[in-house]
């Protein structure tokens, strides 16, 4: 099985925050918080749920509350799945 790069991550959740807030990935910036893009509870969730298949893992809804950015949150990711593995 192939291992997942932060990169690979990085642009997953980049393009299914966009997906979900209908704006264009290149609209994103990965360092600014999910909040100022409109993603609320229900996007999240469908993102969570997109994230858990993509790595993996379970995941806690509250991760998105605890790694605001897409860069935090990829890194969190990122950690968890190499620690799984």
């Amino acid at each position: 099985m192939k291992k997942l790069e932060l990169a690979e991550i990085i642009a997953f959740v980049k393009e299914r925050v966009a997906r979900e807030t209908k704006l264009s990935p290149d609209q994103i910036d990965t360092d600014q918080y999910l909040g100022v893009y409109g993603l609320d509870s229900i996007n999240s969730v469908h993102v969570l749920v997109e994230l858990e298949r993509f790595t993996g893992l379970e995941l806690n809804p509250l991760l998105f509350w605890d790694y605001p950015t897409i860069h935090k949150l990829s890194k969190h990711l990122h950690q968890l799945y190499l620690n799984k593995g």
